[in-house]
């Protein structure tokens, strides 16, 4: 039907072209997306104020490293870490300095681990206390 109108049509059923189908639905490899991790992980780091530690949460006894400013797109950035956020431990150790954060991640990268655990205490708590995050390591010398 058309306009109202019927009508009649020859319709002349054939098979798709066999090499036009495996063109189209050819099996196709993804690429992997090519990562650039900066030696620092994208993080700016400083000791905590004393004027600051009750503010972020840090109870007498408690240390930890500040995340003062973090670059866009980072892995960290995309597994949720954000300015403000504090660094309790890199893996077992607990964190004072910024210099502790470097050589904690020096000696993950060294022992050619691909990630490494960062206890975090985040500036916008969704749960209460700290949580692990695990942070992609730069490859290479």
């Amino acid at each position: 039907m058309h306009d109202g109108m019927q009508r009649m049509l020859p319709v002349t059923i054939e098979s798709w072209p066999r090499s036009q189908w495996d063109k189209r639905d050819a099996p196709m490899t993804p690429e992997r997306p090519k990562l650039t991790i900066p030696p620092d992980l994208g993080l700016t780091l400083s000791v905590v104020p004393t004027s600051e530690r009750a503010q972020l949460g840090l109870e007498d006894g408690l240390s930890g490293v500040l995340i003062i400013s973090m670059l866009g797109g980072s892995d960290a950035a995309e597994r949720g870490m954000m300015d403000g956020d504090v660094i309790l431990r890199v893996q077992d150790r607990p964190m004072t300095t910024p210099i502790d954060v470097q050589e904690a991640v020096r000696a993950v990268r060294s022992d050619h681990r691909p990630f490494v655990m960062m206890l975090v205490l985040p500036k916008v708590r969704k749960t209460p206390g700290p949580t692990w995050v695990t942070i992609r390591l730069p490859q290479g010398p």
